[in-house]
């Protein structure tokens, strides 16, 4: 296995020695406390795994660099892709913007009838009257 970052550790328990991947010594490297916890988990798998055909040091690099704003292209990657799937799969139309565009006849989860005339504001406590 590759270790082209250098953050190869050992930790022993009970005298039984483990080898881990340190994303510390990896974030002496790069700024990955950015990173959504999901993808560090990802980068240390990758880490375990660089092999240097399979798992290069480019494919970690491109998670180390992973920029929210950027678009699906800059995050393809030898190791994996966000656009894996069958011919079907990938020719399925997707909408653009921010929001899902909901379609009024759908049968999927809408928005809940209880969230209707819901506000921001919440209603002044009543008085309480004849308690004992």
């Amino acid at each position: 296995m590759g270790d082209s970052f250098s953050t190869a550790s050992s930790l022993t328990v009970n005298n039984q020695d483990y080898r881990y991947y340190s994303l510390e010594k990896l974030a002496e490297q790069h700024d990955i406390s950015r990173l959504p916890f999901s993808l560090k988990i990802l980068l240390e798998n990758l880490l375990r795994h660089e092999d240097g055909m399979d798992v290069t040091r480019g494919d970690i690099e491109v998670f180390c660099n992973w920029d929210p704003m950027a678009g699906p292209s800059t995050h393809k990657t030898g190791c994996c892709s966000a656009s894996l799937g069958d011919e079907r799969w990938n020719s399925i139309d997707l909408p653009e913007g921010e929001m899902f565009d909901w379609q009024d006849d759908s049968t999927y989860i809408q928005n809940p009838p209880y969230f209707r005339g819901m506000t921001e504001e919440l209603p002044g406590i009543p008085e309480i009257e004849n308690a004992r």
